[in-house]
């Protein structure tokens, strides 16, 4: 039983770190990518955000927890955002407050 919860636990690390390439960072099981934001902000948050935008070609989409409303595009493409502030605003609403 222990060499089989290894076995696993092994598949989902493996699996997770390669799905860094394609998204930007590991997206793991029920925590999302919140464990990488939390190790990316002990040092220079900005060098490290610029880094994974860099990778990402300037916009990736990230996962937060299951069960949690964290999910968000992170960009910093100027087409994309002179597409959300500009050309299309009235397509992204605000709320109340905003």
């Amino acid at each position: 039983m222990l060499e089989l919860l290894l076995a696993v636990f092994v598949f989902i690390v493996i699996h997770s770190l390669r799905q860094k390439k394609r998204q930007g960072l590991p997206n793991w099981p029920f925590v999302g990518m919140l464990p990488s934001l939390i190790l990316g902000l002990q040092g220079d948050m900005y060098e490290w955000i610029s880094g994974v935008l860099c990778r990402q070609n300037g916009t990736f989409i990230f996962t937060g927890p299951w069960g949690t409303n964290l999910n968000c595009v992170v960009t910093s493409d100027p087409r994309n955002l002179e597409y959300l502030l500009k050309t299309k605003f009235s397509n992204f609403p605000k709320g109340e407050y905003f």
